[in-house]
């Protein structure tokens, strides 16, 4: 099955403009993204919060982490959107990984 990114990297070889391939270009990076976090990190964070919401298939996925409370992650965008202090963090995906999978008080290591 071919993966979103790839079919928008054959949408840019195809186009017959520099701006539309640019277009489909950044729709690639944006893909690349959302399957980076669905294939490397999405189980080590439900592993760690225990129930992550996907909403519109996969566009954003709300969680809970004790120290910050509810969560929206948009991985196209790569931000976090942590709701209790209306506080935005880009790139979020570094920032999950670093203060909640690496971080997981419930792991003996």
């Amino acid at each position: 099955m071919e993966r979103e990114s790839e079919k928008w990297r054959k949408a840019a070889e195809q186009a017959d403009h520099d701006l539309s391939a640019l277009g489909f270009l950044t729709k690639e990076l944006r893909a690349k993204r959302s399957e980076k976090f669905e294939d490397k990190y999405y189980d080590l964070l439900l592993g760690t919060v225990g129930t992550i919401h996907s909403i519109n298939n996969g566009q954003h996925y709300i969680f809970e982490y004790a120290p910050y409370g509810k969560m929206t992650f948009y991985p196209k965008a790569n931000k976090v959107h942590i709701h209790k202090s209306n506080k935005w963090i880009k790139p979020g995906l570094n920032w999950i990984i670093n203060k909640i999978i690496k971080y997981n008080p419930n792991d003996n290591n």
